[in-house]
């Protein structure tokens, strides 16, 4: 099995980048676009491909927010009891953590491993981007 190694990052004037990040001579982050020109990156804004995929075939990113929802109850309608997952390395591996408890003492209790979602021992579960952390700040304001 062949890792495929991709990663997205925001130019500094707010676009969304995909490809190899690199550190230039002069010290400052930048990333090629398909044509090879190279863009200044924000390097806060690099997140690795998780090689999973959500529900609509868009391909899952670090620091992308997850709603969740189950073969039965597909709706991804964001709730108390289901709330916005964020998608992170940690541990090893990409794992998402609800975004209620990021930071709190309860987050190592509810954190899984990513492909653990996938895992056909326990109940189907899907997931779908509803955004990422750069972009939709507000979502971690419902806290």
């Amino acid at each position: 099995m062949r890792r495929e190694f991709k990663f997205r990052a925001k130019t500094t004037d707010g676009k969304l980048m995909y490809g190899i990040p690199y550190k230039t001579p002069l010290g400052f982050w930048s990333m090629r676009d398909k044509d090879g020109t190279g863009y200044c990156i924000d390097p806060d804004t690099i997140g690795q491909f998780t090689e999973c995929y959500d529900v609509t075939g868009r391909e899952i990113y670090e620091d992308d927010i997850l709603a969740f929802g189950y073969e039965d109850w597909p709706s991804f309608e964001l709730a108390e009891d289901n709330p916005p997952y964020l998608c992170r390395w940690k541990n090893t591996t990409f794992e998402t953590t609800p975004i209620t408890l990021v930071g709190t003492d309860q987050e190592e209790d509810e954190t899984y491993p990513l492909a653990h979602t996938r895992d056909m021992d326990y109940p189907r579960r899907h997931f779908k981007i509803i955004g990422n952390k750069y972009d939709n700040p507000e979502i971690f304001k419902q806290k």
